[in-house]
């Protein structure tokens, strides 16, 4: 036997490299000098979907090609191998379905000395993981970036040695610098500033890096050319993935518009002194106390969660994305009620407990928890939700800033109870008649019973506070009081605390679908640029899969073919996110355009703005809010035939009740089978019970964001062909599409044609 050196020898050599071969996590493959393939290892059979019998022997080229797999060399390449050395070359496979996995190619000509032998050794490694990576960590970048150059606040950080790390544009502007990477590597030694200012800067922001507390100054800071703005600077400290202080993340708020007027009022309030004595003086300065109490209690929650937000940022699924743009939207909305606070004279009501909405409870809740959970993520306290099934939908009318500050305030009174140990807070949502309870209940230290007393009885007070002032109860109070809410407080010292809120439940919204109403054989189209999403749908309609099919779409021109050449329209129910990302329409133009507005639902999580909501309303869409998607009731009916179903001839549609209900009697009365709708919103909703040919008669002039002809205009899209306009005017040439038939409300020969 030969051997190599004393001990191996070349059959072991052999089997080693047959072993490489087999379990080797690469792609191998060998071809002669025809491209045929001699061998390949178990992983390129499964990147090439191929199996001995039909690759040995084959040109690899052309076995590819049959298999409508793209490569991304060719023949040519693997004649000239000397120009790529020793080096890896960044390629492709392309599959036929548009998949794409990424590789590393390398290929090398070999000549066999023994027979003179040659071949082609190909060697590819999959990277695809690696480049998805690149890709999901360009996009978070990019998306943090937008944030913070969307956001209105002054806003910086720097590292552990004080040193500025980054800044969004506001603040590089203030500091004539020429963008926000020219911050990089400086530090408050580089802009000019004075001894006495840098030192004050250098002790504030290390007690933040011994102490880990946040701070919150008022601070006179100096530009280049000189001239000075006053800020309102919080600063927390920035905490790496095992709690250690990195370093310092800032926001500065411009409050020097408000401290001028600040003084303007001082000066009102001298002049007050003089005429009016010290009294109106004093309730002057409370009052401003008190606003500069709120500045500090409140700024604290949303800096705190966008810091902790940026650390933890390595992917932005679309959860992530909703929860930082919403503690955005949070900053944004104290900068501007302080704003408004500031600018107030002799008005005790803030805006906000004036400007009244519907909100829907529950999504309102989850988000404010969302928002804790990422504050208080480095403590040990445990949230937990509970919500009743029939509370998910219910609406209250309050202001919803206020309203997220009261809860924001309760929470962080139960995480102060804890004093920092561990603890639990339960939030539950209950439905009481016509009332909604939100009860909040830790198990922190509980309230002793005088002090208990005290707030039950609107005496402001500091319960184990070093600073406090009341303020987070005084706004609740406040809140309360113009919500037509009530407050209850249950606490045992040692036990913990339970406080109830208490509102009255309004109407809900007219954009809000309660429900998903279909059809036995119906089918459900789902448009969403989200491959989770459907994944979801897909779950949540599983119990119903004999009664129904799913169809899934990314792009909604593919959607809209399927539908447009369906063999029964009436048959699909469509399911439509709004935003579609680099698409030429939105899920809303999408439903308009397919003209299936009673058989859709717009699902998305831009529910709240106020634009998609009055988009919705006026196109009679129905919004499902994506957080609730998994809550819906869904109801399958057996739709029945032609022959079952109640015979009608004519439909009327008008909000006019008295002249409705006349002239429903009247073709009663003619032995015509009639239904009658108030408003155009109800009739929609029950418009796939109606045949193509049945006589439908429009007001034109409702008082529900839609006229009479816009409807026409819909239900003739639809394929209704009887189309009638109830009119109390006559119309000019033109003014009426020739698909509609104008009847005079006064003429009853006109009216007779129904019949």
């Amino acid at each position: 036997m030969e051997t190599i050196g004393k001990n191996i020898s070349s059959d072991f050599l052999s089997n080693c490299c047959d072993a490489f071969f087999e379990h080797c996590g690469d792609l191998i493959v060998v071809l002669d000098q025809e491209f045929k393939i001699i061998m390949l290892n178990p992983f390129a059979k499964g990147v090439l979907d191929l199996s001995n019998h039909e690759a040995i022997g084959q040109n690899l080229f052309a076995l590819c090609k049959r298999k409508h797999i793209q490569l991304s060399f060719i023949e040519q390449d693997l004649k000239y191998p000397k120009k790529f050395k020793n080096e890896f070359t960044r390629g492709h496979i392309l599959y036929a379905q548009e998949q794409k996995r990424f590789m590393l190619w390398k290929w090398l000509f070999i000549k066999i000395r023994q027979n003179n032998a040659c071949c082609f050794l190909i060697l590819g490694k999959d990277i695809s993981a690696l480049e998805k990576y690149k890709e999901d960590s360009l996009l978070t970048e990019a998306h943090l970036n937008n944030i913070m150059e969307n956001l209105p606040e002054y806003i910086y950080w720097k590292d552990a040695s004080l040193v500025y790390r980054g800044c969004n544009k506001h603040v590089s502007d203030y500091l004539s610098l020429p963008s926000p990477r020219n911050i990089v590597g400086k530090t408050d030694k580089d802009f000019g500033w004075s001894k006495e200012r840098i030192q004050v800067l250098y002790e504030i922001d290390k007690e933040i890096l011994e102490t880990g507390v946040p701070s919150i100054v008022e601070d006179i800071i100096p530009r280049p050319d000189g001239s000075q703005r006053i800020m309102l600077s919080s600063k927390t400290p920035l905490r790496d993935a095992n709690n250690n202080v990195i370093g310092i993340v800032g926001i500065s708020v411009d409050i020097t518009d408000r401290k001028n007027a600040e003084e303007l009022q001082a000066e009102k309030d001298r002049l007050n002194i003089e005429n009016k004595g010290h009294i109106k003086v004093i309730k002057e300065q409370e009052k401003f106390k008190e606003i500069a109490s709120r500045v500090a209690h409140d700024i604290r929650s949303p800096l705190a969660s966008l810091s902790m937000i940026v650390e933890s940022c390595k992917n932005l699924p679309e959860a992530e994305r909703i929860a930082l743009r919403d503690v955005a939207v949070s900053v944004s909305d104290i900068a501007n009620n302080l704003l408004s606070k500031y600018t107030k004279n002799g008005d005790d009501t803030c805006d906000e407990t004036k400007e009244l909405q519907r909100i829907l409870v529950s999504l309102a809740l989850s988000e404010g928890v969302s928002e804790k959970k990422y504050q208080y993520k480095h403590l040990p306290v445990k949230f937990r939700c509970s919500f009743e099934q029939d509370s998910k939908f219910i609406f209250i009318r309050v202001n919803p800033t206020s309203f997220n500050r009261m809860i924001s305030n309760l929470i962080n009174n139960s995480v102060e109870s804890f004093e920092g140990g561990p603890g639990k807070i339960d939030l539950n949502l209950s439905v009481d008649g016509k009332y909604i309870k939100i009860a909040i209940q830790d198990n922190g230290k509980g309230i002793p019973k005088e002090v208990l007393d005290k707030i039950m009885n609107n005496i402001a007070v500091t319960s184990g506070k070093k600073c406090g002032t009341g303020i987070g109860l005084a706004q609740v109070r406040s809140t309360l009081q113009f919500s037509n809410g009530n407050l209850t407080i249950e606490s045992k010292i040692g036990y913990g605390t339970k406080i109830t809120l208490t509102f009255p439940r309004v109407e809900p919204a007219r954009w809000i679908v309660k429900e998903i109403n279909l059809n036995k054989g119906d089918t459900v189209v789902i448009l969403d640029d989200d491959l989770s999403i459907h994944g979801a749908w897909k779950t949540r309609f599983d119990p119903y899969r004999t009664d129904i099919q799913l169809q899934h779409f990314k792009l909604y021109k593919e959607a809209v073919e399927f539908i447009e050449t369906a063999a029964t329209k009436d048959k699909i129910f469509f399911l439509s996110d709004f935003e579609l990302i680099n698409q030429e329409l939105n899920g809303l133009q999408v439903i308009e355009q397919l003209a299936m507005q009673p058989r859709s639902i717009l699902v998305t999580s831009y529910y709240g703005n106020q634009n998609v909501q009055d988009l919705a309303n006026k196109s009679g869409v129905k919004i499902l809010p994506k957080q609730l998607a998994s809550d819906i009731p869904i109801n399958i009916t057996e739709k029945k035939d032609g022959k079952d179903s109640k015979k009608v001839d004519v439909v009327i549609v008008d909000d006019n009740q008295l002249f409705t209900d006349s002239l429903a009697s009247f073709l009663k009365d003619k032995d015509i089978v009639v239904d009658a709708y108030y408003s155009p919103k109800t009739f929609l909703e029950n418009l796939s019970q109606y045949t193509k040919d049945i006589k439908i008669c429009l007001d034109n002039d409702f008082h529900d964001h839609i006229t009479g002809i816009a409807l026409a205009k819909k239900l003739n899209e639809a394929g209704y062909t009887q189309l009638y306009m109830l009119s109390g005017k006559s119309f000019e040439k033109g003014e009426v599409p020739n698909y509609l038939t104008v009847l005079l409300k006064s003429d009853m020969e006109d009216i007779s044609k129904l019949i």
